[in-house]
């Protein structure tokens, strides 16, 4: 699902994109008049943002504009307005994202946990935190997120490719430097006693691509500000609220409060716990890794706890029109990849469900509500659910013709499908796999009838992701096995 309502921060980006595939120039007056997030220097508006998230949709709008024509940011309604930020926040947002999920997944498993916790902890990532309202939107947290992701997944790995997502996250949003930084050090400072050999090409190669959007990020500002390390925020031309807020501390952020860090927490306006239960898992996960004296799941955990206390000092910290504290979700993954391996039992279930059902909600609500609202939960989300105010449209409910909430039921059914069943709640129904030799027609048959109550290791079940994996598989006695 992808939203089709105006909003500043999203259309700022886009802005960017357009002006330079449309009118081949930088600045963006003619779609500055509907915008608040916007610079000006001289007689020129230009999005206040960082400029990557805005490259990064240049080639496929470049693409687009075959079959469409030009479109600006402040024609609310026209169809191919709505079908560009469609595709574009589909593929430059969504996309990434759902690749996110994947490689959360993929590491837990490569890590040790088993599937069924590693699957549990893919869909509490992907469906029940902001990651999923803020994926339907063309903002940058989630191509920061999955920046972040990968930045510590190949930092652990002792891979110098590390480089290359850790540069396009602080890109993207320049406060994601502390998330990834640590993966960076923690890497580096574990490669140095071991006197690991350096791989001179490969750390070349990284180097050079890590350093493309660096450049051109300070390319952009040189033509823009007038030098390599200006940035929009010192060139407001917003609300007053914004220039005043941005000016306070480093780019708005000052010393940590107390009182907005329970406010980030657990008050229904923004609180973060209220909106993501499962988040609670990592304070479950904190301890647990700690006394299991685990090195990289412990500052996983330290840096988003140290991320989210940072944040609290931000100006703008409530996120604006948001649903939480939209701010800290780039370093979401970190929680999920530090405690995935301790999603088993009742607990981890009951929290993942009830995260997901809340966010399914609120993307149905509209993923991002005013600022105006004391509590969004009572006075817009449930609301629209219960029928009195109207939910927003997607393409199911367009495409298959159902109204409302029934629209998110082949999503929900997708969700059923990939939740992961623990081994002792299907003892009943185990099949053991057989030993040894090539699988036969008559057994990949039966396996094809059986899926749904199978697995390679105890503990790991799931509704359908196992089908696809089943029929190529070769038993441990085959000489073609995958080791």
């Amino acid at each position: 699902m992808v939203h089709g309502w105006h909003s500043w921060n999203a259309d700022s980006h886009l802005a960017l994109t357009f002006a330079i595939v449309d009118r081949h120039t930088l600045d963006i007056d003619p779609y500055a008049a509907d915008l608040g997030d916007r610079a000006m220097v001289g007689e020129h508006y230009y999005t206040d943002k960082l400029p990557a998230e805005s490259f990064l949709a240049v080639p496929a709008y470049a693409l687009m504009r075959a079959v469409v024509p030009p479109v600006t940011v402040d024609r609310r309604g026209d169809v191919e307005r709505a079908f560009v930020r469609y595709v574009l926040t589909l593929l430059m947002v969504s996309l990434p994202a759902a690749v996110g999920v994947g490689l959360l997944w993929r590491e837990l498993v490569r890590t040790g946990a088993a599937l069924s916790a590693a699957s549990l902890a893919a869909l509490g990532y992907g469906l029940g935190t902001l990651l999923w309202p803020f994926s339907t939107w063309y903002f940058s947290h989630s191509v920061a997120a999955t920046c972040v992701l990968a930045t510590w997944i190949w930092a652990r790995r002792g891979q110098s490719r590390a480089l290359i997502p850790a540069a396009l996250a602080v890109m993207c949003e320049a406060p994601a430097i502390v998330p990834v930084a640590p993966a960076l050090l923690l890497g580096a400072l574990l490669w140095w006693p071991e006197r690991r050999a350096v791989r001179w090409w490969p750390l070349a190669g990284s180097l050079v691509v890590a350093a493309l959007p660096v450049v051109l990020t300070a390319l952009y500002a040189t033509a823009v500000y007038g030098a390599p390390w200006r940035f929009g925020y010192e060139h407001l031309a917003g609300p007053e609220v914004f220039r005043t807020g941005m000016s306070a501390g480093l780019m708005g952020i000052s010393l940590p409060r107390l009182d907005v860090l329970k406010a980030m927490l657990i008050e229904p306006y923004r609180g973060l716990l209220v909106a993501n239960p499962v988040l609670l898992m990592g304070v479950v996960a904190a301890a647990l890794v700690a006394w299991r004296r685990m090195l990289w799941e412990s500052a996983m955990l330290v840096t988003f706890g140290v991320f989210l206390v940072i944040m609290s000092g931000y100006a703008f910290w409530d996120g604006g029109a948001s649903l939480g504290p939209r701010h800290i979700i780039s370093a979401l993954p970190l929680v999920f990849l530090g405690s995935g391996r301790f999603f088993r039992g009742p607990l981890a279930h009951l929290l993942t469900l009830t995260s997901i059902l809340l966010m399914l909600l609120a993307v149905a609500a509209g993923s991002v509500f005013a600022d105006t609202l004391a509590n969004p939960w009572t006075q817009a989300i449930f609301p629209a659910v219960v029928g009195q105010a109207p939910l927003d449209n997607n393409w199911i409910e367009l495409v298959l013709n159902v109204e409302s909430i029934w629209s998110f039921l082949p999503i929900i059914g997708l969700i059923l499908f990939a939740w992961p069943i623990p081994a002792r709640w299907m003892t009943a129904l185990y099949v053991p796999l057989p030993g040894t030799g090539d699988i036969t027609e008559a057994e990949i048959q039966h396996y094809a009838s059986t899926w749904w109550k199978r697995s390679d290791r105890p503990g790991d079940r799931t509704w359908g992701i196992d089908v696809v994996r089943r029929l190529a598989i070769r038993r441990p006695g085959n000489p073609d096995a995958a080791s």
